[in-house]
């Protein structure tokens, strides 16, 4: 397991403590045979982080495996013995380019997901960021199609692209900023 009580803690103790949700989220078989390939290392948690530059506008981003023009809010996972604000930065850099700064840790949820068969237990940890650097260019062109800027409308216009979607993945980025909506 990557992220550890002590992790959590020292995010706690730098970026403040989260609001903390339980969420469960319907998959497809494949799709949890998907996260278990994911699980390298045993992983089981992924960072997803808003980036908001001084126009209230947040860095999104579209991955090769998303529908065309579906954009999200960065996120991506720690490697092992990495810190939060070591693997944020990075993944920032990774996926849009922009030099970051963490201000508060917002959300962490434990989501079952679960299949006709089984369930598979996942970590989401959410954080708040502001940019310190303005341009937007993926690094990690293998894994990001596209990023930008994007007004915080970028929920509604996702809830509402993702109905014609069945894929539970897909349905829980839906539900998950259903939840940082709530809290920003």
């Amino acid at each position: 397991m990557f992220v550890t009580n002590d992790k959590i803690a020292e995010a706690e103790t730098l970026y403040g403590a989260p609001v903390e949700k339980h969420i469960t989220a319907p998959l497809r078989e494949d799709e949890l045979d998907f996260i278990r390939k994911t699980q390298k290392r045993g992983r089981e948690h992924d960072v997803t982080f808003l980036v908001f530059n001084g126009k209230r506008e947040i860095a999104v981003m579209n991955k090769h495996g998303y529908p065309a023009g579906l954009f999200r809010p960065p996120s991506g996972g720690l490697d092992p013995g990495e810190s939060f604000t070591d693997g944020i930065k990075r993944e920032a850099f990774e996926e849009t380019g922009l030099d970051i700064e963490i201000e508060r840790y917002l959300l962490r949820v434990t989501v079952d997901f679960k299949s006709s068969t089984r369930t598979l237990r996942w970590y989401t940890h959410v954080f708040v960021c502001k940019a310190l650097t303005e341009t937007i260019t993926p690094h990690d062109t293998k894994e990001i199609r596209d990023a930008r800027w994007a007004p915080l409308s970028i929920f509604d216009e996702f809830r509402e692209r993702v109905k014609q979607y069945d894929k539970g993945g897909i349905q829980y980025r839906r539900m998950l900023h259903d939840e940082i909506v709530k809290l920003l």
